[in-house]
């Protein structure tokens, strides 16, 4: 797809995801590919956090996102100790190199891995700033301000929802993808992306304004954005 004026997006950070099965029940939907990659924790849980690695941690979900068995107690004293130079809560890398020293450290499978910069377009930082009054990993990313790295691809959007600090549902979760291709012809292209910034605005727009009466919005009640996402390479 085109590339986008990065000079038009703020950074919201860059994480580690494998493309996967939605995870969430019933969620092979009519429009969506079988393989995902999204932001949203609730249908997607291939995304490395730093969390699994405390008490009470999940080291399954590391071995299963590809943590090898013989350096899972390094990566459990990396995430209690050493983490912060490189990555800030929960899943967020400062930098494309910080997430590239990560995948090297700790022998990654490349295969379905995504190195992901992700852009918060310019228009909705104002209504950031009113949502999300915390200081820490995207938050803290985007209020500084920066754009994303260069060298990178542009995958697609995602509207995806923002809270407890973390990436949490999809506009996918509620099931839309049927409503937008019936009522504006969008259907997700690879990986289930939004194929255009047009798009991807449209989606948000139709999600929070017109809604039946009695409700706030569409999807579930937390703030929603669109987001662009960028591949790095892993190397």
């Amino acid at each position: 797809m085109e590339q986008p004026d990065l000079t038009q997006f703020v950074s919201g950070g860059y994480f580690l995801i494998r493309a996967s099965h939605p995870t969430k029940e019933g969620i092979f939907l009519k429009q969506v590919p079988e393989t995902l990659l999204s932001l949203s924790t609730c249908i997607s849980r291939n995304r490395l956090a730093v969390h699994w690695g405390w008490i009470p941690g999940d080291e399954e979900a590391a071995l299963n996102f590809g943590i090898p068995s013989s350096q899972l107690e390094e990566f459990l004293h990396w995430c209690t100790s050493e983490y912060a130079s490189d990555l800030s809560i929960w899943s967020m890398f400062h930098s494309v190199a910080a997430a590239q020293r990560f995948v090297q450290r700790f022998s990654l499978d490349k295969t379905g891995l995504y190195l992901i910069g992700v852009g918060l377009p310019k228009q909705l930082v104002a209504k950031w700033n009113e949502d999300e009054p915390n200081e820490e990993g995207v938050d803290s990313q985007i209020k500084q301000g920066v754009s994303l790295e260069e060298a990178g691809k542009s995958l697609g959007f995602e509207v995806a929802s923002y809270g407890y600090r973390d990436f949490s549902h999809s506009w996918l979760c509620s099931g839309l993808d049927t409503d937008m291709y019936d009522k504006f012809g969008i259907k997700p292209g690879h990986l289930g992306l939004i194929q255009s910034e047009t798009d991807a605005k449209r989606i948000l727009d139709w999600m929070l304004d017109d809604v039946p009466d009695g409700e706030t919005q569409r999807g579930e009640p937390e703030p929603y954005y669109y987001w662009l996402l960028m591949s790095y390479s892993l190397e």
